[in-house]
């Protein structure tokens, strides 16, 4: 499979941030599927992920919905910030780690490169790298990424996050 980019870094801090956030759709009374998007740059044939966005989002046990107006407050501020939509990371119930058709055909902007990130276990373990799915579009649909994919193409930047 060739991948758009070949190498998808990930800034330092983001990870733990996106995790930090996803927990936040979950309730005391309720495990929900939690939805950001990540914003960062590309260079030449490496995308950067640099800061998420947390869209306002209804959300069930088994469904994430954005609307338009959300939507577009996410375009105008990656304009504001001169960003560029480079992935989305939502959480799914335990034991399901694919795309579902809703995630293939809801998913906002696909672009060629577009990376989704899947969380299991609604976010409640954290964002373990090791454990989460890793797909992107290919210009028609969604591609898994295998593990090895994975280790040679998605960077942790290290060091002091913002």
């Amino acid at each position: 499979m060739t991948l758009p980019w070949r190498k998808f870094l990930i800034a330092p801090g983001l990870v733990e941030r996106t995790a930090a956030e996803l927990k936040t759709f979950n309730t005391t009374r309720h495990d929900n599927e939690g939805f950001v998007y990540w914003a960062g740059r590309t260079a030449g044939r490496d995308c950067i992920a640099l800061t998420l966005y947390r869209p306002n989002a209804t959300v069930t046990s088994g469904s994430v919905d954005i609307d338009e107006a959300e939507n577009t407050r996410y375009v105008e501020w990656l304009r504001r910030n001169q960003l560029t939509h480079v992935g989305q990371v939502h959480t799914h119930p335990p034991g399901i780690d694919e795309h579902s058709e809703g995630d293939d055909h809801w998913a906002f902007m696909k672009f060629r490169g577009l990376l989704s990130i899947v969380v299991p276990n609604y976010g409640k373990d954290g964002m373990i790298i090791e454990r989460c799915a890793f797909h992107f579009f290919d210009g028609e649909g969604f591609q898994q990424l295998t593990r090895v994919e994975v280790r040679d193409t998605i960077v942790l930047l290290r060091g002091k996050g913002p």
